[in-house]
């Protein structure tokens, strides 16, 4: 077995290339997002300060922003009339793994782990011509397009198809970053390669069994991160594999519980997509920011939450609700994506993906989420954009944006809007934002309160140590991070000799040697009607035994055995009764 990482160097290690049992599996495709600093000729959309006085002053709601919106449209007008290959029109270039280095057409399957592994599926597919197999649970493609289409929306070019081998594509970069060429960056792909990437994907349900090749049996198992999020486990005759990404277990949030049963009797675990640091401070972060939040709204004033449609939102939304209600403050939240609508209503007909609580609401003629019940009180709102959100009351609670990048979309208008008022705050949670770009300048105040729910590496260990307890893991593989080492020096001094520990970097490959090989051998239809089974009893226990010989036929990774056609396999098998011999 090998399993090689194919992320680019310095980024977190997702994405793997896995060689097991004659089979090749990719694991996830997500998408790297760049911001690439201000470049000569184009502005931030920002206007000047008395015209940004005056719509502060004016009293009203965001259908004051015709000015700043205006700007941004003759901005993307300006883009369009010149040089694509001199102007960066956006700010925000993409990439997926380096996959110079694989031969697409070996690739038996991919397996994603959830929806942010599979953003950048549209480029595999599309662009470089990924034919194969292509799997995830039902949730999981759906939350992926409607995160894929809010990208495109805000980060995405106009016009329609562009062939992948146009230059046009590396337009955002240009000559003006030649760096970010040569690092694989480029555009975004567009609405018409995710209605086609789409379509190629298996949707499944979880731990249903699907067969690859009849040699590899292959189930999803909540990974407790998101709705939809699976851990896979590949299991081929005596061998089991477990692909861990991007797990949670964090209590009173609404997604299926991380699934422990598949690490019992696991062969290799592969783990990835994990957060620095011991303990998960998540309950602490959800008290700050729920403090925060009824602060401002006691002031008159009001909270942004620049976050995409998918991951924390739901539960965020939740415990707002509960704890304003609480302090008797009755406040409008308004949610503005050009997929909003689609999100929120797709999310509260999940019941079997969430936990046993969330269930029984189902089973009671409810929405199980918060939002729903919201919606249905008139006290949440969605909305495609802010050109739309005309009848915003203040003070609110508003979530928008891309949190990828801050200078793109609704909250750009939004942080113009409030940014006059230091008293207003935007509450940064998503563990990303911070890296990807520098923060927009405003008096508004910002205020990093992350909430990263992922899984730390002591945390696996505990989790291994509870499943595996009986039989640890012969292999278990890390990514090589801050923390590995303890990791380590931990679990050797609790299981001595059991386990061989792997880490693993982008570029990097392991390879483990199995033991004692086994296959599976399926007798052919033709060969099974000649047997005469005859009936034997050992120990009171009674069996029918029939001798097989035949031919040992091996197609795709399967192995059958069929009956014998040539006279001199026959004669090698047994010499003595050969009819040429007689």
């Amino acid at each position: 077995m090998r399993i090689e990482c194919l992320d680019h160097s310095g980024a977190r290690p997702t994405t793997f290339l896995i060689e097991f049992k004659g089979n090749t599996i990719l694991y996830n495709c997500p998408l790297e997002v760049k911001s690439l600093s201000k470049l000569t000729g184009i502005d931030d959309a920002s206007p000047p300060p008395q015209q940004q006085q005056q719509s502060l002053s004016s009293g009203g709601g965001f259908n004051h922003l015709d000015t700043l919106l205006s700007r941004i449209v003759n901005n993307t007008k300006s883009i369009q009339d010149g040089s694509l290959l001199d102007l960066c029109d956006d700010g925000c270039v993409f990439r997926t793994v380096n996959f110079s280095l694989v031969d697409l057409n070996q690739i038996d399957v991919v397996l994603v782990a959830n929806s942010e592994m599979m953003l950048g599926l549209p480029f595999l597919t599309e662009y470089l011509g990924y034919k194969g197999k292509i799997i995830a649970t039902e949730p999981t493609i759906e939350f992926a397009r409607q995160r894929m289409e809010e990208l495109v929306a805000y980060h995405g070019r106009q016009g329609s198809f562009i062939s992948p081998g146009s230059a046009i594509h590396f337009s955002q970069v240009g000559s003006m970053n030649r760096q970010c060429v040569d690092e694989q960056w480029r555009s975004l792909y567009t609405l018409r390669d995710i209605k086609l990437c789409m379509q190629k994907i298996k949707p499944v349900r979880f731990n249903e069994h699907l067969s690859l090749y009849e040699t590899t049996t292959l189930v999803p198992y909540s990974s407790g991160y998101s709705l939809g999020s699976a851990n896979w486990c590949l299991e081929a005759t005596d061998r089991k594999v477990v692909l861990m990404s991007t797990s949670s277990i964090v209590s009173n949030r609404h997604p299926a519980l991380f699934d422990m049963s598949i690490m019992e009797k696991a062969d290799v675990v592969l783990v990835s997509d994990v957060r620095t640091g011991d303990q998960n401070d998540t309950d602490h972060i959800r008290k700050r920011i729920l403090g925060h939040v009824a602060m401002t709204l006691q002031s008159q004033k009001n909270v942004l939450f620049p976050i995409s449609m998918i991951g924390n939102i739901f539960d965020l939304i939740g415990d707002l609700a509960r704890h304003l209600k609480a302090l008797n403050m009755p406040v409008s939240f308004y949610v503005v994506s050009p997929v909003a609508r689609t999100s929120l209503e797709y999310a509260n007909i999940l019941g079997e993906w969430m936990t046993a609580g969330h269930q029984d609401t189902v089973n009671t003629a409810q929405k199980p989420l918060e939002h729903g019940q919201l919606q249905q009180e008139k006290e949440l709102f969605a909305y495609d954009s802010l050109q739309d959100a005309n009848d915003i009351k203040e003070p609110c609670v508003l979530f928008t944006g891309d949190h990828t990048c801050l200078r793109k979309g609704p909250v750009v208008s939004a942080v113009e809007h409030w940014g006059g008022d230091q008293r207003n705050i935007c509450i940064i949670t998503d563990p990303e934002t911070l890296a990807s770009q520098d923060l927009p300048s405003s008096r508004m105040k910002m205020v990093p309160l992350i909430l990263n729910t992922r899984v730390s590496l002591w945390e696996v260990g505990s989790i291994l140590g509870t499943a595996c307890r009986i039989t640890p893991p012969p292999h278990i593989i890390i990514p090589d991070m801050l923390g590995s080492d303890r990791f380590k020096e931990r679990w050797e001094m609790e299981h001595p000799g059991a386990t061989q520990l792997h880490t693993i970097n982008p570029g990097e490959s392991v390879s483990i040697e199995f033991t004692n090989k086994m296959e599976m051998i399926v007798i052919s239809e033709e060969l099974a009607a000649r047997l005469a089974p005859q009936a034997a009893h050992k120990d009171g226990v009674f069996y029918a035994i029939a001798p097989v010989t035949g031919s040992l036929a091996m197609y795709n990774n399967n192995y059958e055995l069929q009956p014998i056609t040539d006279l001199c396999d026959e004669y090698l098998l047994n010499p003595n009764h050969h009819p040429a011999a007689s």
